[in-house]
């Protein structure tokens, strides 16, 4: 994401993080929303169900003032603008990633701003910390199956996931509330808000 301004960074609960901003004059902004569904059915009533899931894009082409041209795609983060106006987008890497998510867009003119936290709490959720949580419980219970309680492979395996589904849960809801105080930390960030504060005066 070449152009951009680095305008904050910091260390959140161990996780480095870099904020971007990106100026320009919109020349063009599409919409679209994409829904995917899930069928299920429960053989004890005999129901089926249908459930629905939008997700929302908005690509915004802008020109910064260099002329050089970029397209901003935001995820269920929606701004009205149009032609000529002057936006302000915001995205976030961490972890010295080269990739960045945009998680937040300040329209000038209309003075309008929205951001998407859940952006923010994927970019930084432990991923790789918690896949080799994961990873190392798998091993330690094949081997605690086969070895002291004598199971075969198979009925290692079994016990393993069955067990399994409940170690993910635990860690993937420690995983949300890690993330969720990272978010805090970051839009707390001094630099960050100083900035925020700058573009809205």
């Amino acid at each position: 994401m070449a152009g951009a301004k680095s305008i904050a960074k910091g260390n959140s609960l161990g996780l480095s993080y870099e904020i971007f901003s990106r100026t320009g004059t919109v020349q063009s902004s599409e919409n679209e929303v994409e829904t995917t569904f899930e069928h299920s059915y429960d053989h004890n009533t005999g129901r089926s169900q249908t459930f629905s899931k939008s997700t929302h894009w908005q690509t915004i082409f802008i020109k910064d003032e260099e002329g050089t041209e970029h397209s901003v795609v935001l995820k269920n983060l929606t701004i009205p603008c149009r032609g000529g106006h002057k936006v302000t987008a915001f995205f976030i890497k961490s972890g010295g990633k080269k990739l960045g998510f945009y998680f937040m867009l300040r329209n000038h003119n209309t003075r309008d701003m929205d951001c998407n936290n859940g952006i923010i709490r994927s970019v930084m959720f432990p991923w790789i910390t918690l896949a080799l949580l994961m990873a190392a419980y798998a091993v330690y219970m094949i081997k605690d199956e086969m070895g002291s309680q004598g199971s075969s492979l198979g009925d290692a395996i079994i016990v393993t996931v069955l067990g399994g589904i409940f170690v993910g849960f635990v860690l993937w809801l420690l995983g949300w509330i890690i993330s969720f105080l990272r978010v805090i930390f970051i839009k707390n960030n001094s630099q960050f808000r100083k900035y925020i504060k700058e573009i809205s005066t």
